[in-house]
């Protein structure tokens, strides 16, 4: 018996994408299925090969490499609904996604760049890396295909679409001072993202321009998860000088805080107003609303996988660098603030 990926997918009762997911160790896979799966692999002794097996179909099309870095996307909101778009595009435009989870750069950069010479693949799509990194380099250097999504790189012939993160930061502030807040804290995603970065930089602006005092307690960095959200806020409710308001560089790091400021007894938006930015499902659930700055999360994965899929068909530009529009979105957790 001829076992391919397919037979895999039938008798596991998944789709063939699910099982090259889980044979390329993606995080993005219900655990009870992962370990379904795998057994059925066992089961059935199936060896995959996909360069050879590949080459034997003879595909018509290449496909498409998604990279991602697990620390950064496991299981978002954010990340699922931009895979949600690719994997829609590229469904439509007829070809097949392949997704890389980068774990360590230096081993990976190898891999990705033998899938491309391989002819295998059309070009990748990678999410938010970090600046200066290696595996950008490296492929600039061997002129493979790529474009960034949420991370802006300004050299020439480097592809990226993204938001435009420092305005919608100047917004949320500024939107938080006209509700007569003057002691705003704000909590912070990693240093070395540009995203991070330019939403800081909109805070700083808008607190400058509104002729406000800068309080360096008020302003503490972490990382885009729920639980920077839940240490962080920590120090900023228990300053001698607490903020009535707080910009969180995320909604998950919004969210967290939230849970803590609530554990401390303090009401919001009353004691607290707070505002996030992205616009994932959570924003809606929590409690109150989530107040946030809404980006385009799927457009940015739809226009990133139109760019690889027509890179050489002269159907859109070959040098892309796009930057979407955001909105700030008026939920519950803002509060008129009388006092100041």
């Amino acid at each position: 018996m001829n076992v391919t990926i397919k037979t895999v997918a039938k008798v596991a009762g998944v789709s063939p994408m699910t099982v090259s997911r889980v044979i390329n160790e993606s995080p993005f896979v219900n655990p009870k299925t992962r370990e379904e799966i795998k057994k059925v692999i066992r089961d059935l002794n199936y060896q995959p090969n996909m360069l050879a097996r590949a080459f034997s179909q003879r595909r018509k099309e290449q496909m498409i490499g998604l990279v991602v870095q697990y620390r950064y996307f496991s299981y978002t909101s954010y990340f699922m609904e931009i895979l949600r778009r690719i994997e829609s595009t590229v469904d439509k435009l007829r070809h097949d996604m392949i997704l890389f989870n980068i774990h360590t750069v230096r081993e990976n950069i190898a891999n990705l760049t033998k899938w491309y010479h391989s002819g295998l693949i059309k070009g990748f799509i990678i999410i938010a890396p970090k600046e200066n990194d290696p595996l950008i380099q490296r492929l600039i250097e061997e002129k493979v295909p790529f474009i960034i999504i949420g991370s802006k790189w300004q050299f020439p012939g480097v592809n990226f679409v993204d938001v435009e993160n420092e305005q919608g930061a100047y917004m949320a502030v500024s939107y938080l001072i006209k509700l007569g807040h003057k002691r705003i804290g704000f909590i912070g995603g990693p240093e070395n993202r540009t995203d991070a970065e330019e939403r800081k930089k909109g805070y700083i602006r808008a607190i400058s321009d509104h002729n406000l005092p800068i309080y360096g307690h008020l302003m503490v960095k972490g990382d885009f998860n729920e639980k920077t959200g839940a240490k962080e806020v920590k120090s900023l409710i228990n300053s001698n000088i607490r903020p009535t308001a707080i910009f969180a560089a995320n909604d998950l790091i919004a969210i967290g805080a939230m849970k803590t400021i609530k554990e401390h007894k303090l009401k919001i938006p009353r004691d607290i107003s707070i505002i996030g930015f992205d616009d994932i499902d959570m924003a809606t659930q929590a409690v109150p609303s989530l107040t946030t700055v809404h980006q385009p999360i799927g457009k940015l994965g739809e226009i990133a996988a139109e760019f690889i899929i027509n890179s050489d068909d002269n159907k859109i530009n070959q040098n892309l660098q796009k930057i979407l529009k955001v909105r700030l979105v008026k939920r519950e957790s803002c509060y008129y603030n009388k006092k100041g």
